[in-house]
């Protein structure tokens, strides 16, 4: 589907108004649909014509909206008529290997006594590519035709099977690069015009392309079998699948080394005869992949009770130490009776990377209880965030020993999206403790540490 063409004989249909063709197709094998070609005859007047994939319903028609879609305008053609054959490139979509799909041609804004055309092949003998539908009520009802069963042709005529067959991974090609270093690694990122399984080759010296040619369709194209190198390691991408976006992240890099690094491409297990451009790198002094984050000032709430070390308001000191000191400094809610009290605090701004989304907030608080008896105690996990406060589920605390209870948050929960530097900046994390009671007893929660550990993104795109 990514290649799409006629070859002849072939034949045109006229398209009458509010007439729709459709052609029902079942792919060969599982890929992602990028580009289509289409023959359109247009006729003096100016034609708009839609393009569209749907699924395949039950009784072998066109149901529900499309899943991709283009719409190509040719514009009035003073001197005559006007054919050609157009690759456009279309949403991507991923096809999957056993589901039957529609592919619709509609043909609107022309002039009816001019109608527009499109080709079509005979049946073939050997091989069938499902049917040709015609609707001449704008889609709502469907009837086979007498035109034969091709609307169009899906890698050749017949089609060619994956192997050897691979001009789609043979000449692919970046259309976009990024890359963000940490202090002992880096996140690249890049983009390609064909759906591929990409592999990474690292070296720690310059390789050497090795030039070769390859014969596709009896043209000889000269292509990079592969590069040598002395020392190289391989990475495969974080997609698990065929994409057109690729993801790595390469560990152990060290700092002001001198790094190249190329891709070389795999399709339907087979590996393409090219290689992609090679990239340069001196590592450079980078942040870290993750950064944590520690209390330094005081947020929006304090109320809880007690504590060890400082008081109100600044209760930040002493849950702010990288090494937890336990009872040392800690705070404590012993207000008398069944209670809930909480503590927010202010954690210092995050310093910028380019290039480096930012994964989840990860926030972590490290308590106890006074009792085991009883099943313990709650603890929560508390942020604020464009103003507003979110608790993580409760978490028990039924051990007189610390404990360490993580809430890993994707997402910032007010906007639903990946956090934000500024987001970020403006954070406040805390705790939110319960006091338990009953007749002859209490339970007491103590909080020793809160931070947050800040995960810049080096995920894959799927």
């Amino acid at each position: 589907m990514s290649e799409s063409y006629w070859q002849e004989p072939y034949s045109e249909i006229n398209i009458e108004p509010n007439e729709v063709f459709c052609q029902s197709f079942s792919p060969l094998w599982s890929h992602t649909l990028e580009y289509i070609r289409v023959y359109l005859r247009t006729s003096l007047y100016p034609t708009s014509y839609k393009i569209s994939i749907r699924y395949l319903g039950a009784d072998g028609k066109p149901t529900g909206a499309d899943i991709s879609a283009i719409t190509i305008i040719d514009e009035h053609r003073p001197y005559g008529a006007y054919t050609n054959t157009r690759q456009r490139k279309m949403p991507p979509i991923r096809l999957v290997k056993t589901i039957n799909y529609a592919l619709l041609i509609e043909p609107f804004d022309f002039h009816p006594r001019s109608p527009p055309k499109t080709r079509y092949q005979p049946p073939p003998t050997t091989y069938s590519r499902g049917h040709l539908f015609k609707s001449i009520d704008g889609g709502d009802t469907w009837d086979t035709t007498s035109l034969g069963n091709l609307l169009f042709s899906e890698f050749g005529d017949p089609p060619l099977k994956p192997t050897p067959y691979t001009p789609p991974f043979d000449h692919w090609s970046i259309d976009d690069y990024s890359y963000a270093p940490y202090n002992t690694s880096a996140c690249i990122r890049i983009a390609t015009t064909s759906p591929t399984m990409l592999y990474l080759l690292r070296a720690t010296q310059r390789p050497t392309p090795i030039e070769t040619y390859t014969t596709l369709r009896g043209v000889s194209t000269l292509c990079l079998d592969h590069y040598t190198f002395r020392i190289y390691h391989m990475y495969t991408q974080l997609e698990k699948n065929e994409s057109i976006y690729h993801t790595f992240h390469i560990p152990k890099l060290e700092e002001g080394r001198k790094w190249w690094f190329a891709f070389t491409a795999k399709a339907d297990f087979i590996t393409a005869p090219s290689t992609g451009p090679i990239f340069e790198h001196l590592h450079p002094e980078a942040p870290p992949f993750t950064t944590i984050k520690r209390p330094n000032a005081p947020g929006d709430r304090c109320e809880i009770p007690s504590q060890n070390g400082a008081w109100c308001p600044d209760h930040y000191l002493n849950i702010d130490e990288a090494t937890p000191d336990e009872d040392t400094t800690c705070v404590i809610n012993n207000t008398p009776g069944s209670s809930i009290r909480s503590d927010i605090y202010t954690i210092p701004d995050l310093e910028p990377i380019a290039t480096s989304p930012i994964n989840k907030v990860h926030l972590t608080i490290r308590c106890r209880s006074s009792l085991v008896t009883h099943g313990g105690t709650d603890v929560w996990c508390l942020i604020k965030t464009h103003g507003t406060e979110y608790l993580s589920p409760a978490y028990t605390s039924a051990s007189t020993a610390y404990e360490n209870f993580h809430w890993h948050i994707y997402l910032n929960p007010h906007t639903g999206l990946p956090w934000t530097l500024q987001e970020v900046n403006n954070l406040q994390i805390g705790v939110q403790l319960r006091r338990r009671r009953g007749v002859g007893w209490g339970i007491v929660p103590y909080c020793t540490q809160v931070y947050c550990k800040i995960y810049h993104d080096c995920s894959a795109y799927e």
